[in-house]
């Protein structure tokens, strides 16, 4: 537990860090970057299941998805692939990224409120949504937001980017390469889905995967 408080704070510092700034007359539909509407049907998914199990008080499968959803969708992915839109220049993606992503925290703080409350409205008050939204953590209305059919092929993509990205670490573990080293990629089919998908999201797979050239 104490890993997991730790591991929310240190993403919020990096929000923090990348002047990430919350509004709350974000349109959701009008979201672009193929990672937000990822994490948002993401959200929505865990959002569901932590309700379900609220309302028949499995307060411990409840605390089971968020910790998942927390953890392994927001901090290990997630945040991983916004390092290359904030690094890059294109400020109309990087304006959306810190949007997006400081709205996504003021979910997971409302998510998390009933199983670490002094935590989460700590940091409710430290990032200003208690100044925006004029309320108080305790006092804010549960999430019930609603899956986007529109960003459903997004989801299914950055889905199977997860997938190819874990493959070469694993591939690389096996093979006894050093995580951080850069390696090239061939894909011996041109018209292949997986070489379709690597380059429609290049940059994600060079900068978070570690490639060098991707060759068809």
């Amino acid at each position: 537990n104490r890993n997991f408080i730790t591991k929310i704070w240190s993403a919020n510092n990096f929000l923090e860090l990348n002047k990430c700034k919350f509004d709350k007359k974000i349109n959701i539909s009008s979201i672009k970057l193929s990672v937000n509407q990822w994490i948002f049907n993401e959200f929505v998914q865990t959002q569901k299941l932590v309700s379900k199990n609220i309302a028949i008080f499995r307060f411990d499968e409840a605390a089971k998805h968020i910790y998942q959803f927390v953890w392994h969708s927001y901090c290990d992915w997630y945040l991983e692939f916004l390092k290359p839109i904030f690094s890059s220049n294109k400020q109309k993606n990087i304006k959306e990224a810190r949007l997006f992503s400081s709205f996504m925290m003021s979910n997971i703080l409302k998510m998390l409120h009933p199983f670490v409350p002094f935590f989460t409205e700590s940091v409710w008050s430290k990032n200003n949504y208690k100044k925006i939204l004029k309320t108080n953590l305790i006092s804010s209305e549960w999430p019930e937001y609603k899956n986007n059919a529109k960003f459903n092929k997004n989801h299914n993509d950055i889905n199977n980017v997860i997938e190819f990205i874990s493959s070469i670490r694993s591939t690389k573990a096996e093979l006894k390469v050093k995580p951080k080293l850069f390696s090239d990629v061939y894909f011996p089919e041109k018209s292949s889905k997986l070489a379709l998908l690597a380059e429609k999201h290049l940059t994600l797979f060079k900068q978070v995967a570690r490639i060098n050239n991707i060759s068809k």
